[in-house]
């Protein structure tokens, strides 16, 4: 009986020395290793500090109250700045606006009546089959 060869312990058996003449490496770039020229600088900034912020009632209202008032008073202010033009003579000299009144159509309207009333009218009055 002969044993047959496994085609991957064979494959194993290739020498390094072999994989390696088949490997062929690009050139490689000079600018790559330089150190770059563009890029901007960095200022480092200062931490932030904490600070304790004390949220009651009282200051919420008090914002709000403030916040209405100036929001009347911006109001008022503008308001107080208002100036009318002048009126044009024109408008003032052509005669006053009357509405016409409008006639009533004399379209003959039909009367509105369902089919299913007159449906119901014809069954009582129409005699029934089994007689």
């Amino acid at each position: 009986m002969q044993l047959k060869e496994d085609p991957m312990a064979s494959s194993m058996n290739h020498s390094d020395d072999e994989d390696q003449t088949n490997f062929k490496a690009r050139p490689l770039n000079k600018t790559i290793l330089q150190k770059p020229s563009l890029l901007p600088e960095i200022t480092k900034r200062k931490p932030t500090t904490f600070e304790e912020f004390h949220l009651s009632r009282t200051n919420d209202a008090n914002l709000r109250t403030k916040n209405i008032l100036e929001a009347y008073e911006k109001e008022i202010n503008a308001l107080r700045s208002f100036k009318a033009r002048p009126v044009d003579a024109k408008i003032m000299e052509k005669p006053s606006f009357e509405p016409v009144k409008k006639q009533p159509s004399k379209e003959f309207q039909v009367p509105f009546a369902l089919q299913t009333d007159k449906r119901a009218r014809d069954r009582t009055t129409s005699p029934t089959k089994s007689e």
